[in-house]
């Protein structure tokens, strides 16, 4: 989550402090240290055991300079703990943020080349033991595109607003909403929730702005293990409609783990769409279960 690493102490519910996060291994509240202690790394402090909230602040130690580090900038599924993170060129991975001098200039840049996979360029301080992603943050004092948009298909899918037609109750199994589709996970699925197969209902993936859709990817089936797999209906056809009018027809096997489609037309202009909708025309049925699902749906292309 990008937030500036400011916040509040707030009465009787003591979660973080500027700069710093709250070790939670306490369960009882210990009594107030004559003084504070110090050390190179980290500040200790205590607050009044009379509170009954954890009493040990662990204050970050500052940070590492990030001196024109170079890398991109990904976004994160729905579902995730955090929002995104900055990539290294070498492949390490830290959250990122602005600072609270800087966070209204860089957090909509910060947003722009997470759309674009831009290449950047990013120049601040690296905070550790902080809330975000591994437990780092770079606290962005500048960021800079040194690239145009990325040039090859990635997955494009974190950044769309899942939508359905219906979607089944949670129940002791775990929920079935639309966005447990593009989750990054294929234990999870949407599952339509009417009577009957489900043949008819949809899912659709709106994206904030036109992309180049290259290809598709779908786990047709709740693919937790394999007895679900198959105690469930999964998807034989759909058709694929995007937000331009054009509709695809596709026949889907029955087996476990993503297929992937290619829609790449060569020759002939790419698909741009700002929606993807697909639509549940066939079924292989489930043994048990008369509920059609899909556990995962990954759109690859490219933003504009």
């Amino acid at each position: 989550m990008r937030k500036p690493t400011l916040c509040l102490l707030a009465c009787l519910s003591l979660t973080a402090c500027t700069m710093g996060v709250v070790r939670r291994e306490a369960l009882t509240p210990a009594a107030p240290s004559p003084e504070a202690t110090q050390s190179p790394d980290a500040v200790q402090t205590t607050v009044p055991a009379t509170l009954g909230i954890p009493t040990e602040i662990t204050m970050p130690q500052q940070g590492t300079p990030v001196a024109g580090w170079r890398g991109i900038i990904v976004k994160l599924p729905p579902g995730a703990q955090f929002d995104d993170y900055f990539e290294r060129d070498d492949g390490e991975q830290f959250g990122i943020g602005g600072t609270v001098e800087t966070i209204d200039v860089v957090e909509p840049q910060i947003a722009e080349f997470e759309w674009t996979g831009a290449q950047v360029q990013v120049w601040g301080e690296l905070l550790t033991s902080v809330p975000d992603y591994q437990g780092r943050q770079i606290a962005v004092e500048r960021i800079e595109a040194v690239s145009g948009p990325a040039e090859e298909a990635r997955n494009l899918t974190p950044f769309a607003e899942p939508d359905a037609s219906s979607f089944l109750s949670t129940d002791r199994g775990g929920q079935y909403q639309p966005w447990m589709a593009v989750d990054n996970r294929l234990d999870t699925a949407w599952v339509e929730g009417v009577a009957g197969p489900g043949v008819g209902e949809w899912i659709a993936l709106t994206f904030p702005d036109t992309i180049e859709v290259h290809s598709i990817s779908l786990d047709v089936g709740y693919d937790r293990d394999a007895d679900i797999f198959f105690a469930n209906n999964r998807a034989k056809k759909v058709t694929l409609a995007f937000s331009g009018g054009e509709e695809l027809d596709l026949e889907l096997a029955d087996t476990r783990g993503l297929q992937s489609i290619p829609l790449v037309r060569a020759p002939g202009l790419p698909i741009e769409t700002t929606c993807v909708k697909i639509t549940v025309k066939d079924i292989y049925p489930g043994s048990e279960y008369d509920d059609s699902c899909l556990a995962e749906i990954e759109i690859w292309g490219k933003t504009r």
